[in-house]
């Protein structure tokens, strides 16, 4: 059923996944670290069951997904290829991925705390959507000694 609640948390969880989804494709091929590869394409495959779960709900509850605007798809492929043309070492790009996937799991709390009332479909995608994002994190930390 479609309410404030479901609409607004669901929305923001398809953005969060869209917008790592976006940031992947952009700094897949800035660097040559085959383990950071694969991992990163783990997590892309998250994000992605998580965008078609978001899709599946929306549809099946006649709500409306707002995709990542232009303007800030632009900016986060500028800025990601800026700042691997500086330095595009293993280091430099998780810790590039974890400072976003940071930002992601921030955003999620907040809304998942915002929209408590939403459904326990949605709120449990929240919930997954933040431990996927966790796990990510804690995944990359090991990228960062050089």
């Amino acid at each position: 059923m479609e309410t404030p609640q479901n609409r607004e948390l669901l929305n923001a969880i398809y953005k969060n996944a869209r917008m790592a989804t976006l940031a992947i494709d952009s700094i897949h091929d800035k660097f040559e670290n085959k383990k950071l590869h694969s991992l990163i394409k783990k997590q892309n495959k998250k994000y992605e069951d998580i965008t078609h779960r978001c899709e599946k709900i929306a549809q099946e509850n006649n709500i409306l997904l707002n995709d990542v605007g232009g303007m800030q798809k632009m900016m986060s492929t500028s800025t990601i290829n800026v700042k691997t043309y500086i330095d595009n070492s293993t280091c430099h790009i998780a810790e590039m991925m974890i400072k976003g996937t940071n930002m992601g799991i921030i955003d999620v709390v907040k809304k998942t705390g915002e929209f408590k009332t939403a459904s326990q479909e949605i709120l449990k995608l929240a919930h997954d959507l933040q431990s996927a994002e966790e796990e990510f994190v804690d995944s990359l930390k090991t990228f960062l000694t050089k």
